[in-house]
């Protein structure tokens, strides 16, 4: 045999062993589907795991059934057990399928348990090799997880992703509400002077019309889902809400907002003017004055005249310049407010604490101690807005200023 065979044989036996079937392969068949998992603590101490299971056969328009069925989208199974490990085991019991939980995109805990504790549960779904640590992490605002997972939603047939694109949506457009994932989460918690922050769902309604069919065939909901404030995590614990106002500050300072609508009094008219905004920068740096830290947060906005309900002449620079600086007062007003009210609370959400650490380590060194209750409740914070207002929308002065 000459060398250009054995070469020739030697390349078809390795590209023999490329073309091998999957030696791991998974019918879709023989998977539970998961696409959220709600974590409850019982009065007896363990641990209530629900399970929101894809039923693709229900869902329109799915691979499976063109036109879909007419069930619901989702069906929901429960395990208990006396950690969140023996309750997830416990599930193999429940279902006739192999429990798949890299579709995962949500992980709902109640209130009471937030209060209770997060760490053992964030620590259980990190270790898991098939949970997917950009599930969204989120706290069943004055209720049950199990009770929000188990309400049918419309538009959305997954109530999961009617969850997440709903935080998405309200934290990006309208600012005080927020969307974060297990690994975001983590990395919070791990940080040095900085404490994490959850956003929330809640349940409006009757619980137990919401999850019948029934509830999805009528233009008023019995029960609905919204989004809701933002929960201030300490020491791995739930220990309070901002909403609002004071929630949007946060969203701002965390980079997470870029539009909102702001409403401004002018001239003894309530809410006279709104302005749209569009694009937004809000940044803490800070500084160093007489040994002690303080932070400066420059706020920067431009937006367009949205509502106009008083007889203002847009085309005059004078009346544009008055309201910007108006508008630059309120929103430092604002932020004041809102930074003080998360400074009652002793929780640095905003990660004042880690900016100076990374600005002056010896600086840190002197103040990291009680930080959350000598340092951030007591720090002095300057802020200096901007305001610009590019334009009008479709037309400049209001067809009301022509009304005689």
């Amino acid at each position: 045999m000459t060398r250009r065979p054995v070469r020739f044989f030697v390349v078809w036996l390795l590209a023999a062993g490329l073309l091998t079937g999957c030696w791991s392969q998974k019918e879709l068949t023989d998977l539970a589907l998961i696409s959220a998992i709600g974590v409850d603590r019982l009065d007896n101490g363990k641990y209530l795991l629900t399970f929101q299971i894809v039923n693709s056969l229900n869902i329109p328009g799915s691979a499976q059934n063109g036109g879909g069925g007419q069930g619901p989208s989702v069906n929901v199974y429960q395990t208990t057990g006396r950690s969140v490990t023996e309750a997830l085991r416990q599930a193999s019991s429940e279902v006739s399928r192999r429990i798949y939980f890299a579709h995962v995109n949500l992980l709902l805990i109640g209130e009471d348990t937030a209060r209770e504790g997060i760490y053992p549960i964030l620590d259980v779904f990190e270790r898991h090799q098939e949970f997917r640590n950009t599930a969204t992490v989120a706290i069943a605002r004055n209720g049950e997880a199990e009770d929000v997972l188990k309400i049918l939603t419309p538009i959305d047939r997954i109530p999961a992703n009617k969850i997440n694109k709903t935080l998405e949506y309200a934290e990006k457009n309208s600012g005080g509400k927020l969307k974060i994932s297990m690994a975001e989460l983590i990395d919070t918690i791990d940080a040095t002077g900085k404490e994490a922050v959850v956003g929330s769902f809640k349940l409006i309604g009757d619980p137990k019309k919401g999850k019948m069919q029934d509830n999805l065939n009528q233009t008023a909901l019995s029960s609905y889902l919204i989004g809701s404030g933002i929960g201030l995590i300490k020491n791995g614990k739930l220990i309070g809400w901002v909403e609002g106002s004071t929630a949007r500050v946060l969203t701002w300072l965390l980079q997470k907002t870029q539009g909102t609508t702001i409403p401004l009094d002018w001239k003894g008219h309530r809410n006279a003017i709104s302005i749209g905004v569009t694009d937004s920068q809000a940044k803490a740096v800070p500084v160093i004055r007489k040994g002690k830290p303080e932070m400066e947060i420059d706020v920067r906005l431009q937006g367009s005249l949205y509502e106009l309900d008083v007889p203002i002449n847009v085309m005059n620079l004078e009346q544009i310049n008055a309201l910007e600086k108006a508008y630059e007062k309120k929103v430092e007003d604002q932020f004041y407010r809102g930074i003080r009210a998360i400074q009652q609370d002793q929780c640095d959400v905003f990660g004042f604490g880690e900016m100076i650490h990374r600005h002056d380590p010896k600086a840190w060194q002197a103040v990291k101690t009680n930080w959350n209750e000598k340092g951030f409740a007591r720090l002095k914070v300057n802020v200096h807005a901007h305001v610009v207002i590019s334009h009008s929308q479709l037309r400049n002065n209001s067809f009301r200023s022509n009304i005689k």
